[in-house]
């Protein structure tokens, strides 16, 4: 891996659609001009993302808000009062959620 590859943390519990974010962000690579070195760590608990992160900075989370261990919003807030750690401090959050949860998209804004 490239020292300066953009590291993409995925926390989702749901193997399969795991592998497909792998292989979107693999495609997206494949088909970029840029051909940007990317690593990709997977985490399937909410508890053992934030583990990782006490430990390592990440440039990127894509954020399942359903987890075993934490459902809907409270995912995000837990994430957010863990943010006080300095290697949370400045990583993105991109939420993902089912779509009939428009409700957790309004609701985020305010967290």
């Amino acid at each position: 891996m490239a020292v300066n590859a953009l590291k993409i943390l995925l926390v989702e519990d749901n193997r399969t659609d795991a592998v497909l974010i792998e292989e979107m962000i693999h495609d997206a690579d494949v088909n970029s001009s840029h051909g940007v070195d990317y690593e990709l760590i997977h985490k399937e608990l909410l508890r053992d993302a934030l583990i990782y992160l006490a430990e390592h900075t990440v440039d990127v989370i894509l954020l399942d808000l359903y987890l075993p261990d934490s459902k809907g919003l409270e995912t995000l807030k837990k994430y957010v009062r863990r943010k006080t750690m300095p290697l949370l401090s400045s990583s993105p959050v991109s939420m993902m959620r089912p779509l009939p949860y428009r409700r957790c998209s309004t609701e985020s804004r305010t967290i």
